[in-house]
């Protein structure tokens, strides 16, 4: 992305605005590579050089791909469409960015032992802290008067990346049963059937936004987190994963059939209560 990507012709300032914009981006990129240089040395010292370098490679790649969804979405850095664009980032962004970066580090002790001692706290320290910032940027941002799409978008895909990485840790430390990646599925497999229905010209019904889709993400990131920790096992994990994942995909089976027009919205409100 350079700056004639994102330039707003209707508002002179925007050439400074977006250079600004993107140096900070560049610290923030830079800054949080420089950070899990630091959580190497970390981990080298309190586990072993090789799941270190592991962890490195693994949180290093998700970080890249968290700046490319960043990047992909700074020109909606505004309010509302054709608004200009604010002069920085803003505290709720930068909070949602930290997100990424721990969702990123997170994802860097996938297939890897199970770590020792005061190691194994950190994942689920990790994923537990991105949870509790989900709840907190968008009050940031409507307390410091920057609301902003970007910040809208950048919740929503790491809302689905965080469950995608979370809860395949959690299977892969046998915590969970595998059957609950299909959540982390349903987001994805969601968005590729409406990609279809657009393609092939099928209408597609905007989903009304809904306070429970937040409060069930929500729930689910809290208890991803809880069953991280090394004092939760199996098998109470495994059923209370049974018990989380059904509503979830219950309710994507309710979205799909509203956004395809299978059902209404008043039909819905029916089924569910």
């Amino acid at each position: 992305m350079n700056e004639t990507n994102i330039r707003m012709p209707h508002h002179p300032e925007n050439p400074l605005i977006v250079a600004g914009i993107l140096l900070e981006f560049r610290r923030i990129s830079i800054g949080g590579l420089g950070i899990q240089v630091i959580a190497v040395i970390f981990l080298g010292w309190g586990w072993n050089w090789f799941a270190a370098l592991q962890w490195m490679l693994q949180a290093g790649l998700l970080w890249v791909l968290v700046l490319y969804e960043t990047k992909r979405y700074l020109p909606l850095n505004c309010r509302f469409p054709g608004a200009p664009m604010y002069p920085h980032l803003g505290v709720a962004n930068r909070l949602t960015i930290t997100r990424g970066w721990l969702i990123a580090a997170t994802g860097g002790f996938l297939f890897q032992e199970y770590p020792p001692g005061f190691i194994a706290l950190v994942p689920a320290v990790l994923y537990a802290i991105s949870a509790i910032i989900d709840r907190l940027d968008g009050y940031a941002a409507r307390r410091s008067g920057q609301v902003s799409r970007m910040g809208a978008e950048l919740d929503t895909v790491f809302d689905a990346l965080g469950l995608a990485i979370a809860p395949l840790l959690a299977v892969w430390y046998g915590k969970i049963h595998w059957t609950y990646l299909s959540v982390s599925a349903a987001y994805y497999i969601f968005q590729l059937g409406l990609c279809y229905r657009r393609r092939k010209g099928l209408p597609v019904v905007k989903l009304k936004p809904k306070i429970s889709r937040r409060a069930i993400a929500g729930f689910q990131m809290g208890f991803i987190a809880i069953v991280l920790f090394p004092v939760f096992e199996p098998p109470a994990t495994r059923i209370a994963g049974f018990v989380f994942m059904l509503p979830v995909l219950g309710g994507f089976l309710l979205d799909w059939f509203s956004a395809s027009g299978r059902i209404s919205e008043h039909t819905r409100i029916n089924l569910v209560t």
